[in-house]
């Protein structure tokens, strides 16, 4: 599960040496480049295949918009994926990353877990984007948590790593490698206020 992320100053830094400018081609997008959470219905900065079989930065909105039950899906089942009608598509041909300083997770007693990659900057996690009303929604996938979240959460985001990125988004010969794929273990701090999910 992944209902709540956050981007930083140091995740930016790595993202700006992956793909330039991103203050310039990004001016429009307000954010505190202290620390913000996004949330579902939020933009946020994502990686996807750009022209000539690169990877290249764009501004999605989080969560797909399902009509028929009235609500925002934000995460799917890596497990499942490739068999549902809601994400085949855009799984088989439109997938991206999301990059992420840290995921939240909130435990049994409503205390706020963030999980990060000790050492790194930023955490990249699978996910795919469909059309939307007013542009392009993405999805982030979800898989069985390790041990590294399981007393949190039996579910985590399809973690992957930067070296697997562009594999990840361009090569759909290994979709189906990565959707059954392990995530790496993480490292986690607890923040003892008291927090809502949304």
């Amino acid at each position: 599960m992944c209902s709540r992320f956050c981007i930083d100053q140091e995740m930016w830094r790595e993202l700006k040496e992956l793909f330039g400018d991103l203050d310039r081609m990004f001016s429009g997008w307000k954010w505190n480049r202290s620390g913000q959470d996004i949330r579902p219905t939020n933009q946020s900065l994502v990686i996807t295949a750009g022209a000539d079989n690169r990877l290249a930065p764009a501004l999605q909105r989080w969560g797909l918009p399902d009509s028929y039950h009235k609500t925002t899906v934000i995460n799917a089942r890596a497990e499942t994926a490739l068999e549902k009608r809601m994400f085949r598509d855009s799984v088989a041909s439109r997938r991206l990353a999301v990059p992420a300083a840290r995921f939240y997770e909130w435990d049994r007693e409503k205390q706020k877990v963030s999980f990060y990659r000790k050492g790194l900057p930023a955490l990249y996690m699978a996910g795919f984007y469909s059309p939307g009303e007013d542009g392009w929604n993405f999805c982030i996938l979800t898989t069985e948590a390790n041990s590294s979240m399981r007393g949190v959460h039996d579910r985590m985001p399809l973690v992957i790593g930067r070296e697997q990125v562009r594999d990840w988004i361009l090569d759909g010969d290994r979709t189906e490698a990565f959707l059954a794929g392990r995530p790496p273990e993480l490292d986690q701090d607890r923040d003892y206020e008291q927090l809502s999910l949304f």
